[in-house]
């Protein structure tokens, strides 16, 4: 027991330190877009940034599907086998040679197509521009060190870049015939430099082996079965986006672009400690401590489950406010577009959170692969019905259906494993604090006649302090011991244990 203590102890803080790490990561990543779009937007003007978008999109394609499921696959994989120094070269060897091989020809096929015009013939400099960020897949390390919990060193060079990125921006791109300069700097320093940074530090924790041919097939099939569901991932994410545009119009689309950027942003904030907590899960269950292991997601999830349905009800309660300060009085329609997506954001961290950190942990890619395919045709369908009728909001209507899909498939095929009656009591309890809160909020915007700015602060400050004092009472009243290991964690003591 003490030994167990002892090393909780000491897995926490380093837990502790990633998750700050991530969160300073996430908040580089988000403040990034705000200073450079909008000054981006004024000085290329809609038609280059077009190009450069187009010109990305594909190239964007071709890394996702030269990722070949690394990054999931080779961090679990990495975090199993790193108490032996021996066999965690051996398994970076051959996944670091077949991921290179892949992703390899994946770039030669690219740039083939680009040289014959059978890409983007009209604009080629920007796609060769790209090859930039198709080869930078190639040196993609990332999988590596968050298998090694080695988050520190991720963050600090996405922070690094990030300011690089801005400054470059600020310098060299000032008038529309500078779309080119733009890419570049996207392509070279945001992507290729990025990847080489960590790529040449790797010597530092790993030695590179011969390649082990029949190694290197074996994992082939468990990268691919991860690579199914994400690429249905990818494609669940932007088809929604690809058929209001082909069902609807591009201003239903503009308004849904605008409230899917809000989401994500609330949704990457929750999935840090996903994230953070899959390597761990990982080398626990590899440790034979399943245990701990359990605790971690039991615990884990539960935090994710509060944090989301904050971030839920705290969208539907200042909607009316937010919309038109943020977006501008012509985005009035993303009011009602944004609070029905805001329930996504409870649905997704909840599935996400089983599937980081309980169904690929135990190497349960199976479940996944099946909920991620049953949501996608789910939406294709739903959407095609809901979108002529609804626009914007039908796109909102089929992702809620299908995250519901991802939750029943996950709860089919795992009802004997987890017990689903604990989390769905949190669930229920959080979602009342957060109507409460709703409530309260939309009171204040009647009974105080003041300024749209003025009003939305204190709704937010209200709001927020109502969600936080409420769930504290709750968890006081009956004596949950999550609040007394939050409390540990946040003083320097053991998450769980």
């Amino acid at each position: 027991m003490i030994v167990n203590r002892s090393f909780m102890e000491k897995q926490s803080i380093k837990l502790r330190h990633n998750l700050i790490y991530q969160l300073l990561n996430q908040i580089a990543t988000f403040l990034t877009p705000l200073l450079v779009t909008p000054y981006i937007s004024r000085v290329l003007g809609a038609e280059e940034i077009g190009k450069y978008s187009y010109a990305y999109s594909i190239a964007y394609y071709f890394v996702a599907v030269a990722g070949l499921g690394i990054t999931v696959h080779g961090s679990r994989q990495i975090a199993r086998s790193r108490n032996d120094a021996e066999e965690l070269n051996r398994t970076f060897s051959n996944l670091f040679w077949l991921h290179i091989i892949f992703s390899g020809l994946i770039f030669i096929i690219y740039f083939i197509l680009v040289i014959y015009g059978y890409i983007n013939g009209e604009n080629k400099i920007i796609s060769l521009i790209m090859s930039f960020y198709v080869i930078s897949a190639s040196l993609d390390m990332k999988w590596l060190f968050y298998g090694l919990e080695r988050f520190r060193e991720t963050a600090i060079r996405n922070i690094i870049i990030k300011i690089i990125y801005v400054i470059a921006v600020y310098i060299f791109v000032n008038s529309e015939n500078d779309v080119n300069y733009y890419a570049f700097i996207i392509s070279f320093v945001t992507f290729f430099i990025s990847e080489l940074s960590l790529f040449v530090i790797t010597p530092r924790y790993v030695k590179l082996r011969k390649p082990d041919i029949k190694q290197i097939l074996k994992q082939i099939f468990p990268m691919v079965i991860l690579f199914v569901p994400s690429i249905a991932n990818l494609l669940l994410r932007h088809i929604d986006k690809i058929m209001i545009g082909k069902i609807s119009t591009y201003h239903q689309l503009g308004l849904y672009e605008n409230c899917d950027k809000i989401y994500n942003i609330l949704a990457s904030i929750v999935a840090v400690l996903g994230d953070v907590l899959l390597p761990r899960i990982s080398n626990l269950l590899a440790l034979n401590k399943d245990e701990i292991a359990h605790k971690y997601f039991r615990y884990s999830i539960r935090v994710s489950i509060i944090i989301s349905s904050a971030f839920t009800f705290g969208i539907i309660a200042i909607a009316k406010e937010f919309v038109p300060i943020f977006f501008g009085t012509e985005f009035s329609d993303c009011v009602e577009i944004l609070s029905w997506l805001a329930p996504t954001i409870l649905m997704v961290s909840f599935s996400i959170t089983i599937r980081k950190q309980y169904l690929i942990p135990r190497y349960r890619d199976k479940v996944y692969l099946i909920a991620t395919i049953a949501a996608l045709v789910t939406n294709v369908i739903a959407n095609s019905v809901l979108i002529s009728k609804y626009n914007a909001l039908g796109a909102v209507y089929g992702t809620l259906i299908a995250e519901m899909v991802v939750i029943l498939c996950q709860f089919i095929m795992l009802r004997k494993e987890l017990d689903y009656r604990y989390y769905i009591k949190d669930i229920i309890i959080y979602c009342f604090i957060g109507v409460v809160m709703v409530f309260v909020v939309r009171l204040i915007s009647i009974l105080l006649p003041l300024t749209d700015y003025i009003l939305l602060i204190i709704e937010i400050l209200v709001g927020a302090s109502i969600y936080i004092l409420l769930t504290i009472f709750y968890m006081y009243l009956s004596k949950d011991g999550l609040l007394i290991y939050i409390k540990n964690f946040l003083n320097g003591g053991k998450f769980c244990g």
